[in-house]
């Protein structure tokens, strides 16, 4: 995050930067912590992630890795989600793949 920036704005400007999709709305999924998001650095510092979800389909553009932090960007279906990705994450999103289906679709 930049300074002065929103969590939202932060998102946003990412996802623009970084795989070129100007994303217009975000909801919010949810915010998860907790000890299984613990990071040990090779140069020692430890840390707790905090994950913030959002979820949107308003966006506009085409995916275009940056090239430099992402090299491939594709979009799934929520019951064929790549191996490749962080299990915390993919467990999350299986976990809760009926409450995602349902916002996608407009029914919260």
């Amino acid at each position: 995050m930049e300074l002065g920036e929103s969590v939202e704005e932060c998102a946003k400007r990412e996802v623009e930067e970084e795989i070129g999709i100007k994303i217009k709305n975000l909801k919010l999924f949810g915010v998860f912590s907790g000890k299984e998001l613990y990071t040990k650095l090779r140069n020692g510092h430890e840390y707790y992630n905090i994950i913030i979800g959002y979820i949107s389909t308003d966006f506009e553009g085409e995916l275009k890795p940056d090239g430099d932090e992402v090299v491939e960007a594709r979009f799934y279906n929520l019951t064929a989600l790549p191996e490749r990705i962080d299990p915390f994450v993919k467990n999350k999103m299986n976990e809760y793949v009926g409450e995602i289906q349902s916002i996608l679709k407009g029914n919260q």
